[in-house]
């Protein structure tokens, strides 16, 4: 298990860039470039002593002293921010109420679906992992108002939706 000295023997981390440096040559990797690659899904996966981490959460370790024991947040949805300010430590249903909306969404906000079926915006919000329907509305606007409205009764993060 990486402990926060051997993390600080591997790399340095700035946490007003979110990046980190190689400290010690290995392999491919040289001393005084950056560590790590972008992974297929957008965060940023560094190697060490033969195990593959996430930025984020080495951030957390380089940080605090503790890998983190829940989600890690990328508060403004980019994947490879890993700017200490950036991130925060949730639990699940937190997590769920910071997200961005999904790229193939018709209506651009999360919660709010066009059901040709009813021919009518459904619109919905959870709350402690429970789905609750707010309605089925005729136009979009109404649909996204309610949802925004659940979104503050329920306690959303506030960049729920944003891109």
């Amino acid at each position: 298990m990486l402990t926060q000295d051997r993390l600080k023997e591997l790399f340095s981390y700035d946490p007003l860039t979110g990046v980190f440096i190689n400290l010690q040559s290995s392999g491919k990797r040289k001393a005084g470039n950056i560590a790590g690659s972008k992974h297929n899904a957008g965060y940023v996966k560094i190697f060490a002593d033969g195990a593959s981490y996430l930025a984020h959460r080495l951030a957390h370790l380089y940080m605090t002293g503790e890998l983190p024991t829940e989600h890690m947040d990328h508060i403004n949805h980019i994947r490879s921010d890993n700017r200490w300010e950036n991130l925060r430590m949730v639990g699940q249903l937190e997590n769920n109420r910071n997200k961005r909306a999904y790229r193939n969404s018709l209506s651009g906000l999360p919660g709010v679906a066009w059901k040709s079926r009813d021919g009518c915006w459904h619109a919905r919000a959870y709350d402690r992992n429970k789905q609750i329907h707010l309605g089925c509305f005729g136009d979009f606007f109404s649909a996204a108002c309610s949802k925004k409205s659940a979104e503050l009764r329920y306690g959303y993060h506030e960049n729920n939706g944003k891109a």
